[in-house]
């Protein structure tokens, strides 16, 4: 897979009912994998692992992930959660500045 030199840089998303606002720019790299036509984000520390057939559909399901990681990770009580999924839960909440529900 060869580099796509860019990166998608988020400073909020505004999802389905969810807008979450960043304290600082989220920066994750983009590659390009030219044999299979696809953008893909690989990112350990949030386990995000994405693609997509344009760079607006990577951006798309971006915001998709990271509402899912938000409901599914950063508000769940801690017991409910694995040791890796309570460190998952923290490196979100570490970068989140303002949330809005709007239900």
């Amino acid at each position: 897979m060869k580099k796509y030199n860019s990166y998608i840089k988020l400073s909020e998303i505004n999802y389905k009912n969810l807008y979450l606002k960043f304290k600082s720019l989220l920066n994750l790299e983009v590659e390009y994998d030219y044999e299979n036509n696809k953008y893909y984000i690989k990112n350990k520390k949030y386990n995000i692992i994405l693609y997509g057939s344009s760079y607006n559909e990577l951006k798309e399901k971006l915001n998709e992930v990271i509402y899912k990681l938000w409901y599914n990770y950063a508000i769940k009580k801690e017991e409910n959660l694995t040791e890796n999924e309570i460190l998952l839960k923290y490196n979100i909440l570490d970068i989140v500045d303002i949330v809005y529900e709007d239900n």
